[in-house]
């Protein structure tokens, strides 16, 4: 079942009926491989949103040019319970192949 969430909008003339998204959620997702680029003011919260939303079983692949923020983010993801993987790129170039490039033939779309 896929979850969902309600809320309404406003107009001019008043409030809409309640919408409803679903958010994706299948089998396939669960080994899903994430990159981040920039552990900054606005790239740390929205790295560290998407960890704490991510299957177990996905892997992180973070980089940053400040050393102590690539720390800072490892360090407070151990401390949540059944937190992906994270693993520090030593370049953007390693995050790309990391997060985004097929390893094997079954990596590869069908």
């Amino acid at each position: 079942m896929l979850p969902t969430v309600r809320f309404c909008t406003r107009s001019r003339v008043g409030v809409l009926p309640t919408q409803v998204r679903h958010y994706a959620m299948n089998k396939k997702e669960d080994k899903m491989r994430y990159g981040f680029v920039g552990l900054g003011k606005m790239g740390y919260p929205m790295a560290f949103n998407l960890l704490r939303k991510a299957a177990v079983k996905s892997t992180m692949t973070i980089f940053d040019v400040n050393p102590e923020s690539t720390a800072r983010f490892r360090e407070e993801a151990t401390k949540i319970p059944n937190a992906p993987s994270v693993y520090v790129a030593k370049s953007p170039r390693d995050v790309a192949e990391r997060a985004v490039c097929p390893r094997s033939p079954q990596d590869l779309p069908s």
